[in-house]
């Protein structure tokens, strides 16, 4: 190993691991201000108590985005001009419209063509870091402990990885190589279908409407429970088994919302594209090169559900692949 200090960016924050347990309570604690009624939470002691709780988390997580963002904006001011910034998701945010703009093309109206404030900035990463950060590790963990239950599986999306990138495990991966890596994307959606990171989705009715037979007045709540539509019998054949062979081929029978991982509508994931590229990647870049497996292959997988299904532990061995 070298004995170089690694180069630690200094908008990082000190304390990741603090961070990132605030972070997972921020995101399960979502639900319970969706589904606990507010005179509930602030009249009730106990309910009360987890709110406060929740809020000063909250509170501590935007603390620490405001300081990533305020030590990041000053090294931005620090980097002399003919010196190239990094090219990352904050100094982008940062650098939009300045001089300093590390973005080169311009794709929207005139009217948004203006530096964001530090608002904006602070809304759009976190959204980015709840929504596009721990949903992907808990995909990836998900799929490491469905494909070691299944290796007939893993095997088949390793046949596929060799035949596509050849076996020079050096040579980095293209957008071409993942369009071809049909069968990699049909794994990464069964396992999402049998263990969904978004478990639900709320949406609102702007009208009244009848649904199920039954009536509802506007501004009505609907919780959509895709973890049980996702296994519905109505619309998948033994819906408890892993067959990514499901996704190979489009079923015209089948719903179009029998499965659903992104949402839809108007309100579709955003980053739903950026969020399948980064899949398709890390699985590629990792089973290409390693094995990956279960420390205890009979320990159950140790998940904390409400609206989003998060992995709390999952043991693993990783030892490289000995070449054919």
């Amino acid at each position: 190993m070298s004995e170089k200090k690694s180069d630690v960016p200094p908008a990082s924050i000190e304390d990741s691991e603090a961070f990132i347990k605030s972070l997972r309570m921020l995101i399960l604690g979502n639900a319970f201000f969706i589904i606990i009624p507010t005179i509930i939470r602030r009249y009730f002691p106990f309910f009360k108590q987890h709110q406060d709780k929740l809020l000063k988390n909250r509170d501590y997580f935007y603390s620490k985005l405001e300081q990533i963002i305020e030590n990041r904006r000053k090294e931005i001011e620090e980097t002399p001009s003919d010196v190239p910034l990094r090219h990352d998701m904050l100094t982008s945010f940062i650098t939009a419209n300045t001089p300093r703009d590390i973005n080169k093309t311009r794709n929207v109206d005139e009217e948004f063509l203006r530096p964001m404030t530090d608002e904006e900035i602070l809304g759009s990463m976190g959204d980015a870091i709840a929504g596009g950060t721990d949903t992907t590790a808990n995909s990836l963990s998900f799929i490491a402990y469905y494909l070691q239950h299944n290796p007939e599986i893993k095997e088949k999306l390793r046949q596929e990885l060799y035949q596509v990138l050849g076996d020079d495990t050096t040579r980095p991966l293209t957008n071409g190589d993942l369009d071809k890596l049909k069968y990699t994307e049909a794994v990464i959606y069964e396992i999402a279908r049998i263990k969904p990171v978004i478990n639900m989705m709320m949406r609102y009715s702007s009208e009244p409407d009848e649904i199920a037979g039954y009536k509802w007045p506007a501004r009505t709540m609907f919780h959509m429970n895709f973890a049980a539509i996702n296994k519905n019998k109505a619309h998948w054949e033994d819906p408890e088994k892993v067959d990514p062979e499901r996704f190979m081929k489009k079923d015209e029978k089948r719903h179009k919302c029998a499965f659903n991982m992104w949402g839809g509508g108007l309100r579709i994931c955003p980053g739903r594209k950026l969020a399948m590229i980064e899949l398709k990647l890390l699985t590629a870049l990792i089973y290409r090169k390693y094995d990956v497996e279960l420390v205890d292959k009979n320990a159950p997988l140790k998940t904390k559900s409400t609206a989003l299904t998060t992995c709390q532990e999952l043991m693993v061995k990783i030892k490289p692949l000995i070449p054919n």
